[in-house]
């Protein structure tokens, strides 16, 4: 049984590819579109359609969780232009650019992004098997004065020297496909939808 991966689907000339790439098996099946007994529509040129969102060139941070006992891993992707550095003394961290970047909890029981579809979860702070962590405020976690907001998943703006929660991320699918050092995380909500290709290391 393959439990997970990723299939593409390709038109290349006047061949029909498709690829399946999963931990049980890897194939690869191609024919000429004549022959195909379903229709074939034309994917322009093996690209498929258009993504249609805010598209994200820049992984600013990739934390795992595991070691501190929570399954997740921490991801922070950003548009061309948008970096960050962090004062370790008052931990203040100032921003450069103008933009936008997607802060990402994701499932994780080894410290790694694996491949495949993630489903938002129903309870701030609480990530199970194939999820990712919507967005949440936990307030004052320890009794120590401090309001925690904006953490799991949300959507920051960029502007100033600042960044500003613009909406936390409650619903809709994360995919993950990689190809190689490759990996493409898109996400699709109803508050943003955006994607990101490129190397990851966590």
């Amino acid at each position: 049984k393959v439990v997970d991966g990723t299939v593409n689907v390709t038109v290349e000339g006047d061949k029909l590819v498709i690829k399946l790439k999963s931990t049980t098996v890897n194939a690869k099946f191609t024919c000429p579109t004549a022959d195909f007994p379903i229709e074939v529509v034309n994917l322009g040129g093996g690209e498929g359609p258009e993504f249609e969102g805010t598209e994200l060139s820049v992984l600013l941070s990739a934390t795992s969780n595991v070691a501190n006992g929570t399954n997740s891993v921490t991801i922070n992707l950003a548009e061309e232009g948008i970096s960050s550095t962090q004062d370790p003394t008052t931990w203040q961290t100032t921003w450069e650019g103008e933009g936008h970047y997607l802060a990402l909890d994701v499932y994780s029981a080894d410290g790694k992004l694996a491949p495949g579809t993630y489903t938002a979860c129903a309870t701030g702070g609480t990530i199970a098997e194939g999820e990712f962590g919507i967005g949440w405020d936990p307030g004052d976690l320890w009794g120590i004065g401090m309001v925690f907001e904006n953490w799991g998943t949300c959507w920051w703006a960029v502007s100033g020297g600042a960044a500003v929660a613009e909406a936390k991320v409650l619903d809709g699918t994360l995919t993950v496909a990689v190809d190689g050092d490759t990996y493409t995380i898109t996400l699709e909500s109803s508050a943003v939808n955006a994607r990101y290709v490129g190397g990851l290391t966590l």
